[in-house]
């Protein structure tokens, strides 16, 4: 469900950028920056085995950084804040 949501998030921003809606795309953008923290580092498969969440991740994130760069920068914040947000999720 955690990742539905990413998605999801991920998806808004998007069409509220490509529609002009800054504010609001940055919004859906953090609430996603918000969740990655929480994704289990691994998670149990439909057959009952532990798989890690690692490869997913890293796909999410690329997915993810290619939709920031076309975000503005913030007048506050500065350029980039938002992919600086996601570099220093631990």
């Amino acid at each position: 469900p955690r990742e539905s949501r990413m998605n999801l998030f991920l998806q808004c921003g998007r069409v509220g950028m490509m529609n002009g809606l800054v504010v609001q795309s940055e919004a859906f953008f953090k609430a996603a920056i918000s969740l990655i923290p929480d994704v289990p580092i691994t998670y149990e498969n439909s057959h009952g085995q532990t798989e890690s969440t690692e490869k997913q991740l890293a796909e999410y994130i690329l997915n993810f950084a290619s939709s920031l760069l076309m975000f503005p920068g913030h007048p506050e914040h500065g350029p980039f804040y938002l992919v600086k947000a996601l570099q220093g999720i631990r």
